[in-house]
């Protein structure tokens, strides 16, 4: 099937375009506005709202992008210029809703989350793909780009992520991003090369590959930073554990400081003497045996506490009969 090229004026001016455009427009809008109302927890937050429309759009394009990949699948490598689907309806009305999240997505974000608005992922990303997108559809292979509509997967997830923390899973980003936005995207730039033969078409995914692997790379870098902060928050922990159970221990052997004077003088209970008798059985002294420990001191020597009568641990004297 050959491609059927036309102007850019034809493709904006044409109904295949300006219908889908609007109504893609019109419900974009529409779910900003309703679904943070409908669900303000979930939307509590700028950067939660900023991501609802890629959520939508990334969502639409990759469930949109499998009856393209299956035709690509049954037709063989460098087959997109004979798929029946790559200047159909259905692939005309999908460029006009991407075209549409585009510009929905600039214009609410300068009213409603500026801040989210990122210079090279925002700007210069929308910019880029708008021009893009108008240029295939002038070139009448608009199924080129649904069919790599699946390259919007990671986007679904870093969008579903950011709405919702515990939706969020880095390494099922890094992976659908690797596996889409750098794999695929390679295959069907050789692929465009072959269907395509000396049309150029694919110079355009090839120049959008840099931005790819620039992004990626900062994902590598991001888990890396946080691979080594994570290393050293548990070294902190395990000090700070380490210092609280030393801090207990000290506290503990303070329970019982030594003291100058004791009020209440101790009683010898038993001596070793009497430890004695068949089968070890131990005898208690008589009350008139028990002789009081005189008062001890903190710093005194064991000759000390021999000289006045006291043996260590409250004993009686070493050589006591």
């Amino acid at each position: 099937m050959t491609a059927n090229t036309r102007s850019v004026q034809d493709v904006l001016a044409s109904t295949d375009f300006i219908l889908p455009f609007i109504l893609s427009a019109t419900s974009l809008t529409a779910a900003y506005i309703t679904l943070p109302r409908l669900y303000p927890t979930t939307f509590s937050s700028e950067k939660s709202r900023a991501w609802l429309l890629s959520a939508i759009s990334a969502i639409t394009l990759t469930i949109g992008s499998i009856p393209f990949l299956l035709s690509h699948l049954q037709l063989g490598p460098a087959s997109m210029a004979r798929s029946p689907l790559v200047d159909s309806l259905l692939a005309r009305s999908l460029c006009a809703f991407f075209i549409a999240f585009l510009i929905c997505d600039l214009t609410i974000g300068v009213i409603c989350y500026p801040k989210q608005i990122h210079p090279l992922s925002g700007w210069f990303h929308h910019t880029l793909y708008l021009v893009m997108v108008v240029g295939l559809l002038a070139a009448g292979v608009p199924g080129g780009f649904c069919t790599m509509g699946i390259l919007e997967l990671p986007t679904a997830v870093l969008a579903l992520g950011s709405i919702n923390k515990s939706w969020r899973n880095d390494m099922v980003f890094g992976g659908t991003f690797f596996a889409t936005r750098i794999a695929i995207h390679a295959y069907f730039i050789q692929d465009l090369y072959f269907s395509f033969p000396g049309r150029g078409l694919w110079m355009v995914l090839a120049g959008v590959m840099p931005l790819h692997v620039i992004w990626f790379r900062g994902w590598i870098l991001q888990q890396l930073r946080k691979k080594r902060e994570g290393t050293k928050e548990e070294k902190e922990e395990k000090t700070v554990g380490n210092e609280k159970g030393a801090a207990v221990v000290n506290q503990s052997a303070a329970v019982l400081p030594l003291k100058d004077d004791v009020t209440e003088p101790m009683m010898v209970q038993m001596s070793p003497l009497e430890v004695i008798g068949a089968g070890g059985s131990k005898r208690r002294s008589p009350a008139r045996n028990r002789r009081p420990i005189p008062k001890m001191r903190s710093g005194v020597s064991l000759q000390e506490l021999n000289r006045e009568g006291v043996g260590a641990q409250g004993l009686p004297p070493v050589g006591f009969a």
